[in-house]
């Protein structure tokens, strides 16, 4: 399901394969907060969760992907994703230092999605596919004249998803947050 389909809230849905119930999830499923399934499904025997968040700038679309897009100028205003480096094209494979709080990971996502002045998208996972995976998407939609509404969200699957959703919801959103804060005052500064 594309990140443009989802609302402000934060989804944990699971996958009600027979396969997860033997892989020892129980425990994970009888804390985890229940939504109905989307219409469509991951396939698979993934957990998953997603974490949209909407957001407005006033500033055009070509703008504000300009300085999505500019990685060499990531120190200068991110706040998390603090070097990015690595051709933003699909298919290729880029590298990101993102700083959460005191600590600090290294990230070597491939790119999945580049649609000029509308759509970043990409594919992290930690170790193997599967286990804990990332689609982070920056998603541009112009909603008036020079304003651009930006759709910002990372859809989570994996069968660490439930043990780490708590880390999800609060670091994970907290951190987008900033970004999008970052992005909007960066975007909104006079060229």
């Amino acid at each position: 399901m594309p990140i443009h389909s989802l609302s402000r809230e934060l989804w944990i849905t699971y996958a009600t394969d027979s396969a997860i119930l033997h892989l020892g999830l129980q425990k994970a499923l009888k804390y985890a907060v229940k939504r109905p399934a989307p219409t469509q499904r991951l396939g698979g025997s993934f957990l998953f969760c997603r974490t949209p968040l909407l957001f407005e700038i006033g500033a055009a679309p070509e703008r504000v992907w300009e300085v999505l897009t500019d990685a060499g100028r990531y120190p200068e205003w991110n706040p998390v994703i603090v070097r990015l480096e690595g051709e933003l094209k699909a298919g290729k494979t880029i590298e990101f230092e993102n700083r959460s709080g005191k600590s600090s990971m290294v990230f070597r996502p491939k790119v999945l999605t580049v649609t000029p002045d509308k759509e970043l998208r990409w594919l992290g996972r930690l170790w193997v596919p599967g286990l804990f995976d990332g689609e982070h998407a920056f998603v541009l939609d112009e909603v008036r004249p020079g304003v651009t509404r930006l759709r910002h969200g990372e859809r989570f699957r994996g069968l660490l998803v439930p043990f780490l959703h708590g880390w999800i919801r609060g670091s994970v959103r907290e951190d987008f947050t900033r970004i999008n804060a970052a992005l909007k005052e960066r975007a909104e500064q006079a060229t």
